[in-house]
């Protein structure tokens, strides 16, 4: 019977939850067909931070208090890498702009307050910092 599908059922939009989470622990580097370096857990995310990869990704930030977290989806980011020379040396300067979503808040914050929402970004900004490869 050509053109047969099956019909579709209510449980396929039933489950929220993906079928696949890909999290980046690791990543190769190639020249032509050989694997020259590798880059671990920070690096692997900064290196793709910086070369315009990052589709979607979630950021923990910590509250503080015994454990509780702030969860931020990065919805939109965009870098931009110039050079420049310093004292004779190559100075990579990335200027990098995110757009981000609070996804869950376990410690008691205002989220209507414009000073918490400075300081998450402060703080979303310093943890993004940390990745290895953007920091050097």
């Amino acid at each position: 019977m050509v053109g047969w599908s099956r019909p579709p059922r209510k449980n396929n939009v039933d489950n929220i939850l993906p079928e696949a989470i890909v999290r980046i622990t690791g990543m190769g580097v190639f020249r032509k067909d050989r694997l020259v370096h590798w880059l671990e857990d920070d690096q692997a995310i900064g290196l793709s931070i910086v070369n315009n990869k990052v589709k979607s990704a979630e950021t923990t930030l910590s509250c503080g208090k015994k454990g509780e977290v702030i969860g931020i989806e990065t919805l939109f980011s965009k870098a931009n890498v110039r050079s420049l020379m310093e004292q004779g040396e190559p100075v990579f300067v990335i200027d990098l702009k995110q757009v981000g979503a609070i996804q869950e808040a376990e410690c008691p914050i205002d989220l209507k307050s414009p000073e918490v929402m400075k300081s998450l970004q402060r703080q979303w900004a310093e943890e993004t910092k940390k990745s290895d490869f953007i920091n050097g």
